[in-house]
């Protein structure tokens, strides 16, 4: 076995319920989530009900899981849960694994659980930016949102033709077979129509507001002020920035790429390819789901894919990675 990456996972992940096996057997799980209990408790400015749909599933909302799920899909409590969640998970496989590992890479919001495994900041520190960092995309959310292009393979000619003429942007390159693209609702159907016509299927997102496009300008430069508050240190492991493909480790840097990163593309298929480049045959997803995985998969479908979202992946990924 060659070098591990971990993955963290970004939003459209989350599902209710998604952390209850892994809090239920994992005192680390349990631990993270009493601290942020404490840290929204003293704050209060983060909804608490959080916890309870991460660690509670449907049955138990009965005839509001609707409205739970509705309220789970809000940008200023989704981006927390998923940050707790991810944390969560991490320290859960952390305790338990023998195996060393060589980097991070987050997609989008997870390159927040990605600097926080490696240790550029403590978790109350990262729960809050966090929280700051939807706040700011919420201000600049309105009549905007994300859609998904679908190819067998995506000619990137086409995609800047559909950007220039449709006034959207390239949001998130993901692999070789699928894009995302940002902007005002309006100008995302027309480009999703000019996207047909060219062959391609599309796919609007359930989510308001588009990160990493320019109409995220106000919040970055928002979020960058706050930025200058926050204790950051230097990273033990390095982070495969989303906006680069390099690896960080700076504080200086990890500053610049979470300011940037709301507006400037996420360059996913060139930070898997880097830590390929740099020896990495294993990919870990720690988070709900195992969407990233499927999306490495088609970038380079040679490399060992694990994922960590429950008590079976997580005893699988440990079996995996002791052999």
């Amino acid at each position: 076995m060659g070098r591990i990456a971990y993955v963290f996972p970004g939003q459209g992940s989350q599902k209710l319920g998604m952390v209850r096996d892994i809090y239920k057997n994992y005192k680390p799980a349990r631990a993270i989530f009493k601290k942020a209990y404490e840290i929204i408790e003293k704050d209060k400015t983060i909804d608490k009900d959080i916890i309870e749909l991460c660690i509670k599933r449907p049955p138990f909302f009965k005839n509001k899981k609707e409205e739970k799920e509705k309220k789970l899909s809000y940008t200023t409590n989704i981006q927390p849960a998923l940050f707790l969640t991810s944390a969560a998970f991490f320290h859960a496989l952390e305790s338990e694994s023998k195996k060393d590992w060589y980097a991070a890479i987050g997609h989008s919001l997870g390159e927040y659980a990605a600097l926080y495994a490696a240790d550029a900041f403590d978790f109350e520190e990262g729960l809050n930016l966090v929280k700051k960092r939807a706040e700011c995309m919420a201000e600049c959310s309105e009549g905007s949102g994300m859609a998904a292009i679908y190819g067998n393979i995506i000619n990137f000619a086409d995609i800047e033709e559909i950007c220039r003429s449709t006034e959207v942007n390239l949001a998130i390159d993901n692999n070789y077979q699928q894009i995302v693209i940002g902007g005002y609702d309006a100008n995302l159907e027309k480009a999703c129509e000019l996207a047909k016509k060219k062959g391609y299927s599309t796919l609007r997102l359930n989510m308001e507001g588009s990160p990493h496009t320019n109409l995220m300008k106000p919040a970055s430069e928002k979020l960058g002020k706050y930025l200058k508050g926050v204790n950051i240190r230097m990273a033990r492991k390095p982070v495969i920035a989303n906006t680069s493909a390099k690896g960080i480790v700076d504080t200086s840097d990890i500053r610049k790429e979470l300011e940037e990163q709301l507006y400037k593309p996420v360059m996913f298929q060139e930070c898997v390819r880097t830590a390929i480049e740099n020896g990495a045959d294993t990919f870990v997803e720690i988070g709900p789901g195992s969407v990233v995985n499927g999306i490495i998969k088609r970038i380079n479908p040679n490399v060992k894919r694990y994922n960590v979202e429950d008590d079976k992946s997580l005893e699988n990924t440990l079996k995996e990675l002791s052999k």
